[in-house]
């Protein structure tokens, strides 16, 4: 007969229960003994091969970041000195149009319509309007278009049309957002009206100025978020014109100010013609002697200010730099391009000769280019590139992601230069 012997069990290693023996009296088991010292041998093994399988990888993950860095240094120290040429599509462009780089993508707009392209020529879309003097402001993957005085804003990206804003007023200047917003001045009798939209053409918020109360608004920018609007004003002073930049914060500490001015900057004797933000707590505002820097995400603060002597004649930003433009002073070149990084502090002076028709500021590279000739810099000053074009360049769009490649817009189409 089968017994259970409840004075007889062992534990189950696999916690706290215990497992009978069912096969009657049972003898007991000779003790165990555990050899520490060779369980611990063990274990130091384990954790040496684990050590080594860490080590290892962390070895390819250092060697694999280490090449990515020397290629990235070389691609940013190296100087080319030759240029090679793939034709992308073939496109006819209008004589009187233009073009601008929108992430990567070359968008061609004139009095009668847009379209935008791929960095391989490829058609995305198009849009057909009738304007007498179209005004463009681009973001990183959005812009805008309007026609002075008229009452319509596009918004576009390089993937489609966003929407469109019906304003019941005359359009002055638009300033676009990252995500879409679009800042507006809009012009009436007596009054001007500063609208802030989103990307359906929806209003957010507005506010009205008058020129005995806060001046007249000559330009305005809308930060990368769309929360904030920075406006100059022109005022008047006896006989002096003053200005004033103003900062309004529609986010939610906005709400507890007053018409969301939450900080504002007088200047005597002084216009402002140009604001713009950089990112979402740097902005600048430029006259024709002074870069002002303005520092703060939600209650911007006055920052550097850099007095010239010469007067400005252009001004050219990105989101790490401000190229500031004067004639040259030496008599040696007939330009000298200033630039400046997000603290005002000058980081190099780039003098030239070429007749340009454009500059832009593309991450750590300052291009510029006429219809024929290219120079390229590295923001330090360094130069990368000196060259001719082998056809007539109406527009130049750095591809993305890559430090030798552009795209050309020509009269017949779209071309890649590849720097070597």
């Amino acid at each position: 007969m089968a017994v259970v012997d409840i004075r007889n069990y062992r534990r189950n290693s696999g916690g706290d229960s215990y497992e009978y023996d069912r096969e009657g009296y049972i003898e007991e088991e000779p003790e165990r003994y555990i050899d520490v010292e060779a369980d611990t041998e063990r274990a130091a093994l384990i954790r040496r091969s684990r050590l080594r399988k860490f080590g290892r990888a962390l070895g390819m993950v250092g060697l694999i970041a280490g090449l990515v860095l020397l290629i990235a240094l070389q691609t940013k120290s190296r100087v080319f000195t030759g240029a090679d040429y793939r034709r992308m599509a073939d496109m006819i462009v209008m004589g009187d149009s233009r073009s601008v780089a929108l992430n990567g993508h070359i968008v061609n707009y004139s009095r009668d319509g847009a379209s935008c392209v791929d960095h391989t020529g490829a058609f995305v879309w198009s849009i057909t309007y009738e304007m007498q003097q179209p005004i463009v402001d681009a973001a990183s993957d959005v812009m805008a278009i309007a026609d002075l005085g008229g009452s319509r804003i596009y918004i576009l990206s390089s993937s489609k049309i966003v929407g469109t804003v019906l304003t019941n007023l005359p359009v002055r200047r638009i300033s676009v957002s990252d995500s879409g917003e679009v800042a507006a001045i809009l012009e009436d009798s007596d009054t001007t009206w500063i609208y802030l939209f989103d990307s359906a053409g929806n209003t957010i918020a507005y506010f009205k100025t008058t020129m005995g109360q806060s001046g007249y608004p000559v330009s305005v920018a809308v930060s990368p978020s769309g929360e904030m609007v920075c406006v100059s004003h022109l005022t008047l002073g006896g006989s002096k014109v003053n200005s004033s930049i103003a900062f309004y914060n529609f986010g939610a500490v906005g709400q507890n100010v007053r018409e969301n001015n939450v900080s504002g900057f007088n200047y005597e004797d002084e216009m402002f013609p140009c604001v713009k933000y950089l990112t979402d707590d740097t902005a600048v505002a430029v006259s024709d002697h002074r870069i002002a820097f303005f520092k703060g995400e939600e209650i911007p603060q006055s920052a550097a200010n850099i007095m010239f002597s010469e007067n400005i004649e252009a001004v050219y930003t990105g989101n790490r730099y401000v190229g500031v433009l004067f004639p040259d002073t030496t008599g040696q070149e007939k330009y000298s391009l200033r630039v400046f990084d997000l603290n005002g502090i000058e980081v190099s002076k780039i003098p030239f000769t070429m007749d340009y028709t454009n500059i832009q500021i593309n991450g750590d590279r300052i291009i510029i280019h006429s219809d024929q000739s290219l120079l390229i810099y590295q923001a330090n000053g360094q130069l990368k590139y000196e060259g001719t074009f082998h056809d007539m360049v109406k527009a130049l769009v750095p591809v993305r992601n890559s430090g030798n490649r552009l795209l050309l817009v020509t009269q017949t189409g779209v071309e890649q230069m590849i720097l070597e």
